[in-house]
C-alpha cells in the first residue's frame, strides 16, 4: 500500500473510534437528575515490582559486553550477549508468570532485530557506512526499548499479604507468619 492511501484510511479509522467513545459517554451538560451517579471503583490491587532485577541482570550482562570489547574477550561478549537475551524470560518464570516470561523471549530479540532492520532500511541507499550507522542506532533504541517495557511494564506481580500469626501453647505461645509463599 502506498502511503498515500494508508494515511486517509487511518484517520478514517481514528475519527469512527472517537465518535463512536464519545456517542456512548453521558452528555456534558445533563440536568442534576438525568445523570446516574459515578460508581465507585474497586480498591486497587496492591502490586510488587520486581523489575529492579531484570536491570541489575541486564547491567551486569553490558558489563560483560563491555570487557569483551575492551580485552577481545570472546567468552564474555557471549555471556553478556547471552544474559541481555535470557534474563527478563528466567526472572518472569521465576516469580511464576510464564506468559510474561514467553513475551519477554519475544519481545527482547524481536524489537532489537526489528529496529535494527528499521534503521538499515531507513538510511535509503547506502553510501560508506550510512547503512551500518542506522543498523546499530536501530538495534540499539529496540534494544532499550524492549528493556523498558520489560522492566517497567511487564515486570508487576500481585503482592501477597503476610499476617503476623499468634497461637498460644501449654509451654508459652508460637509466634509467626502466615501467607501464601
Amino acid at each position: 500500500m502506498r502511503l498515500s492511501t494508508v494515511v486517509p484510511v487511518v484517520l478514517a479509522a481514528a475519527t469512527l473510534a472517537t465518535s463512536v467513545r464519545l456517542a456512548a459517554a453521558e452528555p456534558a451538560f445533563a440536568p442534576p437528575g438525568l445523570t446516574q451517579p459515578a460508581p465507585t471503583p474497586p480498591p486497587a490491587a496492591e502490586r510488587a515490582w520486581y523489575g529492579w532485577q531484570i536491570l541489575a541482570i541486564d547491567a551486569l550482562s553490558l558489563g560483560a559486553l563491555y570487557i569483551a570489547s575492551t580485552d577481545r574477550a570472546d567468552f564474555m561478549g557471549y555471556v553478556g550477549v547471552t544474559g541481555l537475551a535470557v534474563s527478563g524470560p528466567i526472572i518472569h518464570a521465576v516469580h511464576d508468570r510464564p506468559g510474561r516470561a514467553v513475551g519477554s523471549l519475544v519481545l527482547r530479540p524481536g524489537l532489537t532485530i526489528g529496529g535494527a532492520l528499521a534503521g538499515y532500511y531507513s538510511v535509503g541507499t547506502c553510501h560508506d557506512y550510512d547503512c551500518l550507522a542506522g543498523f546499530i542506532v536501530g538495534g540499539f533504541l529496540g534494544g532499550v526499548s524492549a528493556e523498558v517495557i520489560d522492566s517497567f511494564v511487564l515486570a508487576w506481580e500481585p503482592r501477597v499479604p503476610v499476617t503476623p500469626v499468634v497461637t498460644p501453647t501449654s509451654g508459652g505461645a508460637t509466634v509467626g507468619l502466615a501467607g501464601a509463599f
